[in-house]
């Protein structure tokens, strides 16, 4: 049996990391498109130095079976982080960076103890077709990857374009009544507070287009 993870952040590696350990699960091959993200993904990332995570050492383990698995890897490896971590409890909250290398660490290792069975490609995937009972996905590199499953772990995708579609921005967003303020409903002669920041820094971007709250 083999698996396609299409997408190597940390929906993707947790996946890896559980299926590489089963038995028999057979070929796991793991896509993602940009070597800085394997691993870590957009949440884990290198410059996230002083962001905090949102959840406590304690919650933040890679093993169920190991609740505190991230806490004594944390214990482990302060010496790294000193700057970062001056203490260690399962009630710290750390740095993003600190839980990306966790993972990656990780991540590595079960690559190194099941190479035959994990791949990790640095690769990205433009199709994914069903031909002859067989799902097929087709990379950029031009290889086309056959696959019993294919699992798509693809995380949070970016924000759209508010402003592509012009029929719906206005600007002014109130009935102007003079020269700077803007009448918002109920409020008459009212500034709208985010008029003077739009003004300075979206509109002469856009043409005179904005979209105010």
């Amino acid at each position: 049996m083999k698996i396609l993870i299409v997408g190597g952040g940390l929906s993707g590696s947790l996946l890896a990391l559980q299926l590489a350990g089963r038995k028999n699960v057979g070929e796991i091959i793991m896509l993602e498109k940009d070597p800085q993200l394997l691993g870590r993904g957009v949440a884990y990332h290198h410059d996230f130095t002083y962001q905090p995570l949102n959840v406590a050492a304690a919650g933040m383990s890679l093993f169920p079976d190991r609740p505190d698995h991230f806490v004594r890897w944390l214990e482990q490896n302060s010496f790294r982080y000193h700057h970062l971590l001056p203490f260690v409890s399962p009630k710290t909250f750390v740095a993003r960076k600190i839980f990306g290398d966790y993972i990656v660490e990780h991540l590595q290792k079960a690559h190194h103890e099941h190479a035959a069975s994990l791949q990790m490609r640095i690769d990205e995937v433009l199709a994914i077709e069903r031909k002859n009972g067989k799902l097929q996905a087709i990379l950029e590199s031009g290889i086309c990857l056959h696959a019993d499953h294919v699992i798509l772990a693809l995380g949070n995708f970016p924000p759209g374009d508010l402003f592509s579609d012009k029929k719906n921005v206005r600007w002014p967003p109130y009935p102007a009544t003079r020269a700077g303020t803007h009448q918002r409903p109920g409020s008459p002669g009212s500034e709208n507070p985010a008029a003077p920041f739009a003004r300075r820094f979206i509109r002469p971007r856009l043409r005179s287009w904005a979209l105010l709250g």
